[in-house]
């Protein structure tokens, strides 16, 4: 063979060579797009509460708040409240924006759930794609309770129950905020109401910027406590000033068995600012 022979079959195998390495990349070409690409999971954070509407001591909503990740239109989905499955949309389990029904679970949005008293577990199907998706289960032996939230800093809570009557009493400690409990506190009308409370002998001068004035007669019928509340019910939001030689410190009020006494814990300023806007100083 000569040596032109050599070159030209050279060549055909170089051709061949690459002709064989484009077929098989075709044929892995073909197998890999053939295969379905995986399903794109959303991840989602929330938290349940079971909440009682009633005020009966028993839960009747469970409360599933969006916290985090990624936002669902509700036909995406499906609550699991122990064995049952619910649609968003239907009347038992509705996404709420605020007070209004919306139709996306976003940051923020809460699903309200009735009717499922006593569940101990929920979780969330993700219903897109192939099949069904739990994306996060939620397990609580005994059920969800319900705890009421924190004080707000900027806020007040509505009073939850109507505020008992100051009447004959012995020893009275009167601490907030209470523990395990709402707190018993007023809707806020006007801010910059000041109120000022003092024993009917005290020789402080009453602030200039004071609205309105209690004098309480320290005379042991109960009557020094009742006149404070009825200061915090005026302010409503404002401030309550108690000036008194006997007051000491911030916190606690304490009325002792004689009823003749106010006594604080804490600093030992004469004068008090009790405010109902939370923190510390919660009313």
């Amino acid at each position: 063979m000569t040596s032109s022979e050599d070159a030209v079959s050279g060549a055909i195998g170089g051709v061949l060579l690459i002709a064989l390495v484009l077929i098989g990349a075709a044929i892995v070409g073909t197998f890999v797009t053939s295969q379905p690409l995986p399903e794109k999971i959303p991840k989602v954070q929330f938290s349940v509460k079971d909440v009682d509407t009633n005020g009966d001591g028993i839960g009747d909503e469970l409360v599933l708040e969006h916290e985090g990740g990624e936002s669902l239109k509700k036909s995406a989905f499906r609550v699991r409240v122990g064995s049952t499955l619910l649609t968003p949309g239907d009347p038992n389990c509705t996404i709420r924006d605020g007070i209004d029904e919306v139709n996306r679970w976003s940051m923020g949005d809460r699903i309200i759930i009735t009717g499922q008293p006593g569940m101990e577990s929920v979780g969330l199907v993700y219903t897109e794609g192939s099949g069904g998706t739990l994306l996060r289960s939620v397990y609580s032996p005994g059920g969800f309770d319900y705890v009421f939230p924190a004080p707000d800093p900027d806020e007040v809570v509505d009073v939850p129950a109507p505020y008992p009557t100051a009447g004959p009493f012995g020893d009275l400690a009167w601490q907030f905020p209470s523990t395990g409990d709402p707190q018993p506190t007023f809707a806020p009308i006007d801010k910059n109401l000041r109120v000022f409370v003092a024993a009917t002998d005290h020789t402080m001068a009453v602030p200039a910027n004071v609205t309105k004035v209690f004098d309480c007669g320290i005379d042991g019928d109960g009557d020094d406590l009742r006149e404070i509340i009825d200061a915090i019910a005026e302010a409503q939001g404002g401030v309550v000033e108690l000036s008194d030689g006997n007051f000491r410190g911030s916190g606690q009020i304490t009325l002792g068995a004689s009823n003749t006494t106010l006594i604080g814990q804490g600093s030992l300023s004469t004068t008090l600012e009790i405010t109902s806007k939370g923190g510390s100083n919660y009313l």
